[in-house]
């Protein structure tokens, strides 16, 4: 070098830029280039070439550019280098071999752009123009020679340029130049069997690799035949053996023949190991990993994955101890091996290789790389799987920063970059962001895997839950349920995936508040996740949870409860299970404890108060163990045991409450938290049931510390003050200082109308208790308002539970005081509907509107729906077992409709029922009893038991006297009744002195009023049974008077009173006055509008039979008939009423001689009468006289059959008399129809009866006896008939006299027997005793006087001329 660098200096300054000069700088560049000093040598070669290319010396500057491109290449220079060669093709024009040497600078250039600039295509131009000057420098000089150098240099070139074509991935023309280049080999004599091989193991490896229409079978061909050379030349155990068997290995294992390809890296690995080849060994153990870890993938074989895994790390093992360097080749393989441990789930394995992967990775190839990316998306999956969102959302971000710089065609997935983003932004709570990333996957995931791909349903699922979140609950329920759909589908309704959608969408069913939904969901889902108990265990505990939480909200508390028992079961298992886990036992044990709180509140809601006790219990003792004693959840849970006593409402509930209560205070004061709102909560409690103790000091103090907690805590305008506020009111309202309470009510008002999403109830609330103050103070229509507000709010909230149903009902309380009866009706009516809606037909809500709407109806006079509303509220406090005030209020309102319709049974039992009610409830003497007292006392008035009656009016009248003293205005109705009980049993001189007395007690220096005129007419009623009609007719024309005075003539007291006096004067015997009182009353009847349709009938009745005594027959029968058409018109034409009229309708018509109609009439009678009432008296004489009626027409067999079932009514029920009227009419029938003895049956019978009636003497066994004597005189037995005739005929005269028919009768049958006798004088005296007296009653013409004249003449006859 300083040689060369003298001369250098010498020649520049003698000669400059000459060929010297160049040359000098040629072997400066050589000498530093020796040195290894390249840099420097470059230098000196530039100039030289500068130089050579000045002074135009093509050899010396191709010499100079070729030793400078060589030295650049070394170097690295890859650009000078080719550059340099270009100089040389300038330099080749004046060289003898130019054609062999520019082709060998081609080939240079070539090799640089194929294996140092990766520029392929300009690498298979280069060569192929080398190739082609090659062939033309053999075709000019027609060499035949295969061993020259040309020769070796084509096939040099060719090998070289199906290389190039291969890395240019031309691998149509790359497998062409191999065959050429081995046709070439072949033709070589010898044969270069070594180069052959490496050809054939290049197109097995091109065949392989090729990217459309991969050939293995011809790849494993050519790498056999390959083999099988490399063997021959090396022996089995070289190195090259075992690098063609590792290719051969990937060839089957791409072909898919696994074993094979197994077997082949086996010797492989065998073969480097022998030699102690760790790079060979490396590359096997890896190529094993990328095997193992594809079949674990196809056959999800956690064995093939471990053996993966293994693989993967004796690959690294390796790889770190003979390479220091880190590669792209180490790269991939830490990224590989970290992808296998992230589905392996070790995680916290596979990041620090992920990391180390991306930095080799980034150091090689920069950060926009498309490893990098993919790197980094697995390091993301990584930290969102440890929850590490910010870590994995930096990844995500440089993923998605990387994808931005490549082509859109890189191989970054960027569906699961959105897809983690999405997950990420989740996680973070940013849940926008979270939709529009898993919208953009969703994009990508359709295109690649199809719209109905479990990829799409994975991201529908999650996609539904980041709609929930942001509340958009339709696009949610959307997603789940495509996804719901897809999973169905794809893997059926037992896969975790469809249990874990089902879950998902409980989920949103629950934020929507549609419990029903949800639970069907959840119920769903655990039956899914029961299926794997070893995978879903914890999260078949966690939906159980959920479950009974959704059931408690149902207010379903009975299978909330079973559902929380099998979650504690389940927690239970678990925990003996995991009794090694310390961390996972302390987890089930928490998670049994709030199972238990839980269902502590459940078993409360059923009133299974022992079982909610022990929950509770439970749940204290699992917290105290796991947390101590003074941990707030121990506090929590003592907070609902307090309140849990109070809902059982024990006998000591005040005293166990207050005592848990406390220990919530002083649980929270330990923990510092003496201030928490939960310890205002616990002081809140005490207050409230302080003021249930009636200790309203003590609970206004206490009330006043949790105010002062909650001013603290909360401010002044919290809702719980304004809650506070309503015990404020309550207290002062029970103590009656309704000012006061109207105060904090309105107060409570203000705090629940500015408080911000405050709920509407306790504005209702506060407003309803306002509206009762004003009740209280009879303000209804402030109370109205206020009520009507409150219920407004419930309704607007769509309510529909008890407290709308209560406030409805307190409003119809209001307007019912008020006296609005007709609206209260209607609120009565809404609350019974919603009482029954919610609580059911037996509730005693229900019986309380129940009880409201009867005293409505009753009030209307609509009794029967007073008494329907009354039966249907005893029928619930019955079942309820309700207090007996309630009880005795609903007896008494079923007793009073009773009496109203006159079921008096019935009403008296219920009279009894509320009697023995009050007794119960307020003592023997209350003064409540007095009224039912009396009304029972009415009832036996009615039902004719007189000293029952008189016991119970006596004892009301006694109770007034004990609450009012003696003689009170009180005591004036109960003394009334006694006398209408004495007037009743007949005891009138007693009912006389007792009105006479009420009269001077109870109406002395009274005005004339009802109640004087209602003593009077009973007075009247008394006097006339004595006989004193007199006095009678004036007690009762006093009354008359009166009532006529105070309502005048047309009102119905006015007729009653008439109609009584009308009956008097009958009995009195002035039937003419009578007569004409009647008329009156009907006259008034009819002038009162909707009057009692009885009373005017009555009147009519009564007419007609004063007629009918009077002997006026067609007066009678239109009285009848007018009382007829009135009983039809309004009870019915087939009421009991119509029947008796009709029967004396037909008497009349029997005695008008209407016989047709006088049957038609006691037919109908009949008819009626059998229909509604037992067979009696009446129905007896009415078949009597359609009997005769058929006896008349000689149809005797139906007359008989009809008189033999009057008789047997009549001895069923008639007098005795009556009995024997029936036997005559029997006897006379079958007389007529010629069974005279049989007749004579009927009248002996008929002749006892009447003589054990009333004596021997009297007409009717006269007519008896007569009768007899008739039939024995038919019978030839004319002895015995003239005894019968011969009493008879005593009798007559006795009670007749000597001319009545009877006596004349009697003598013409005895004047025909003696004559039968031949005892001519008494018969003629007998006939003609017997003419005389018919011809002075029936005169001359009558058919028995002619034949008693006829008898007279023929005796006489027979007198003067005997035979």
């Amino acid at each position: 070098v300083k040689c060369f660098e003298e001369s250098l200096g010498i020649r520049k300054r003698l000669l400059g830029d000459c060929a010297d000069v160049a040359n000098t700088y040629h072997h400066l560049g050589k000498t530093y280039s020796g040195m290894s000093q390249n840099e420097k040598a470059l230098i000196f070669y530039g100039e030289s070439v500068r130089i050579n290319k000045k002074i135009g010396e093509k050899n010396a500057l191709y010499t100079v550019a070729l030793d400078m491109a060589q030295c650049a290449t070394s170097c690295s220079h890859f650009q000078l280098a080719i550059d340099c060669y270009n100089d040389c093709l300038q330099g080749t024009e004046s060289l003898d071999n130019k054609g062999t040497s520019a082709a060998l600078v081609l080939q240079r250039m070539g090799e640089i752009q194929m294996n140092k600039l990766h520029k392929y295509a300009d690498a298979t131009k280069l060569l192929l123009d080398a190739l082609e000057i090659l062939r033309a420098v053999e075709d000019e000089d027609n060499v035949e020679d295969e061993d020259n150098d040309e020769n070796q240099n084509i096939m040099s070139l060719v090998l070289l340029i199906a290389q190039a074509f291969a890395s240019a991935k031309d691998y149509e023309n790359s497998l062409d130049y191999y065959e050429e280049h081995i046709e070439l080999l072949e033709s070589n004599t010898p044969e270069n069997e070594d180069l052959l091989a490496d050809s054939l193991y290049a197109m097995g490896n091109i065949f392989a690799g090729m990217d459309k229409n991969p050939d293995y079978e011809l790849a494993i061909e050519k790498l056999m035949e390959c083999l099988d050379m490399k063997k021959k030349i090396f022996g089995s155990d070289d190195e090259q053996i075992a690098n063609v068997v590792y290719s051969l290995a990937t060839v089957y294992e791409k072909a898919g023949h696994h074993d094979k390809a197994t077997e082949s890296l086996a010797e492989a690995l065998r073969s480097f190991k022998m030699k102690q080849n760790k790079a060979g060994s490396v590359k096997v153990y890896h190529a094993l990993a990328r095997l193992k870890a594809s079949k674990a993938a196809e056959l999800d074989s956690l064995p093939e994955r471990v053996a993966a895994i293994e693989c993967y790390e004796e690959a690294l093992k390796i790889r770190r101890q003979i390479m220091s360097l880190d590669d792209i080749e180490l790269a991939s393989m830490l990224y590989e091996y970290a992808i296998l441990l992230v589905m392996n789930n070790a995680h916290a394995t596979a990041l620090p290789l992920l990391e180390e992967a991306l930095r080799i990775q980034k150091s090689k190839n920069g950060l926009k790389d498309e490893r990098v990316a993919n790197i980094l998306l697995r390091m993301a999956e990584v930290h969102v799987q440890q929850e590490k969102y910010d870590a994995s959302l930096v990844c995500l971000e440089q993923v998605l920063f990387i994808q931005s710089s490549l082509d859109d065609d890189s191989g970054i997935d960027l569906g699961s970059c959105h897809y983690l983003l999405g997950t990420t932004y989740f996680a973070r709570g940013d849940f926008p962001k979270a939709i529009a990333s898993y919208l953009e996957c969703m994009e990508t995931k359709q295109l690649k895997f199809g719209g109905n791909s479990l990829e799409c349903a994975a991201l529908h699922n999650d996609l539904g839950r980041a709609y929930g979140k942001v509340h958009d609950f339709d696009k949610a329920i959307e997603s789940l349920v495509h996804a719901l759909r897809i999973r169905k589908s794809e893997l059926g309704n037992s896969s975790i995936e469809y249990g874990h959608s089902v879950y998902n969408l409980a989920e949103i069913h629950l934020a929507k508040d549609k419990h029903d939904q949800a639970l069907n969901c959840l119920s769903e889902a655990i039956r899914v996740y029961e299926l794997f108990p070893d995978e879903m265990s914890e999260k078949v505990v966690a939906v159980l949870e959920l479950k009974g939480d959704t059931l408690y909200a149902l207010n379903d508390y009975d299978t909330a409860v079973s559902v929380f028992q099998e979650c504690i079961e389940l927690l239970d298992s678990s925990e003996n299970e995991d009794n090694n886990s310390h961390g996972s036992s302390n987890a089930c044990n928490e998670q049994a404890a709030r199972v238990n709180h839980k269902m502590g509140h459940a078993f409360g809601k059923l009133g299974e108060y022992e079982e909610a006790f022990d929950s509770y219990r439970e749940a204290i003792s699992i917290f105290s163990n796991l947390l101590g004693k003074n941990d707030l959840r121990v506090g929590e849970v003592m907070y609902d045991v307090g309140y849990l006593i109070v809902s059982q409402g024990s006998d000591d509930i005040c005293e166990k409450s207050l005592e848990c209560f406390n220990e919530v205070i002083r649980i929270y004061g330990l923990q510092g938290k003496e201030k928490d709102t939960k310890v205002a909560d616990a002081l809140f409690q005490k207050s409230t049931l302080l003021a249930d103790c009636s200790e309203h000091d003590e609970a206004t103090s206490i009330l006043d510390e949790a105010v002062t907690v909650y001013k603290e805590s909360l401010g002044d305008d919290a809702v719980e003050i304004g809650k506070s506020m309503l015990l404020y009111g309550r207290l002062y309202d029970v103590q009656g200082q309704n000012d006061e309470a109207m105060t904090a009510f309105e107060e409570a008002l203000r705090i629940f109308q500015i408080s911000p999403g405050e709920d509407d109830i306790n504005v209702s609330l506060a407003l309803s208790n306002i509206g009762i103050i004003h009740a209280r103070k009879l303000e209804y229509a402030e109370a109205v308002e206020k009520c009507k507000m409150s219920l407004k709010i419930m309704v607007m909230r769509g309510d529909q539970d008890q407290d709308v149903a209560d406030s409805v009902f307190n409003i119809a309380n209001i307007l019912n005081d008020w006296g609005e009866e007709d609206e209260a009706y209607q609120y009565f009516q809404q609350s019974l509907k919603l009482y029954t809606h919610l609580l059911g037909e037996e509730d005693i809500s229900v019986a309380n509107c129940r009880q409201k709407l009867g005293v409505i109806f009753w009030n209307r006079r609509d009794v029967d729906r007073s008494l329907q509303s009354f039966l249907g509220a005893l029928r619930i406090c019955e079942q309820e077992d309700e207090d007996d005030s309630m009880l005795a209020s609903i007896y008494r309102g079923i007793a009073d409709c009773y009496y109203c319709k006159g079921e008096y049974d019935q009403a008296l039992e219920n009279f009894a029922k509320c009697l023995r009610m009050q007794k119960m409830e307020l003592g023997d003497d209350c003064i409540e009893m007095a009224e039912p007292c009396d009304f029972i006392g009415l009832i036996y008035q009615k039902k004719e038991k007189y000293d029952e009656a008189m016991n119970f009016h006596s004892e009301s009248l006694l109770i007034n006297i004990n609450h009012h003293g003696e003689g009170s205005k009180e005591c004036a109705s109960s003394d009334f009744q006694i006398a209408k009980v004495l007037l009743a049993s007949h005891k009138y001189e007693e009912c006389i002195a007792r009105l006479r007395n009420h009269l001077g007690t109870y109406c002395e220096g009274s005005d004339d009023n009802e109640e004087v005129a209602e003593v009077y007419h009973p007075l009247g009623l008394a006097q006339s049974k004595l006989g004193k009609y007199e006095e009678s007719t004036t007690s009762l024309k006093k009354a008359l008077d009166i009532r006529t005075k105070l309502f005048g003539k047309t009102d119905v007291r006015v007729g009653e009173t008439m109609l009584d006096l009308g009956k008097v004067l009958e009995e009195w015997g002035d039937s003419d006055e009578a007569i004409a009182v009647y008329d009156q009353a009907i006259t008034i009847f009819h002038k009162i509008p909707d009057s009692d349709f009885c009373a005017i009938a009555s009147a009519y009745s009564r007419l007609g039979t004063l007629f009918e005594k009077k002997g006026n027959c067609e007066a009678s029968l239109h009285s009848w008939k007018k009382a007829l058409k009135i009983h039809s018109s309004n009870s019915g034409s087939d009421s009991i009423a119509v029947g008796e009229i009709l029967y004396h309708i037909g008497k009349i018509y029997d005695q008008l001689g209407n016989f047709d109609k006088s049957v038609s009439c006691f037919s109908e009678a009949v008819k009626i009468l059998r229909s509604k009432v037992e067979d009696n008296e009446m129905i007896g004489q009415a078949l009597g006289y359609i009997g005769r009626n058929y006896a008349r027409k000689k149809q005797y067999a139906k007359a008989v059959e009809l008189s033999t079932e009057s008789l047997r009514l009549q001895k069923q029920f008639a007098e005795s008399g009556h009995i024997a009227e029936s036997l005559v009419e029997l006897g006379n029938i079958l007389k007529a129809w010629g069974k005279a003895d049989q007749a004579m049956q009927f009248f002996e019978e008929a002749l006892r009866t009447y003589e054990e009636a009333f004596g021997i003497d009297e007409v009717e066994v006269a007519n008896c006896r007569y009768n007899l004597g008739i039939l024995n005189e038919q019978l030839g037995k004319s002895e015995m008939a003239l005894r019968y005739f011969g009493e008879a005929l005593r009798v007559h005269r006795m009670k007749e006299g000597d001319k009545s028919l009877n006596v004349a009768n009697s003598l013409f049958h005895i004047g025909r027997i003696y004559d039968a006798f031949g005892n001519k004088e008494k018969s003629l005296q007998c006939f003609e005793e017997s003419l005389k007296i018919r011809k002075e009653i029936l005169g001359e013409d009558h058919l028995d006087v002619l034949a008693a004249q006829r008898f007279v003449n023929l005796i006489s006859k027979k007198m003067k001329y005997p035979q």
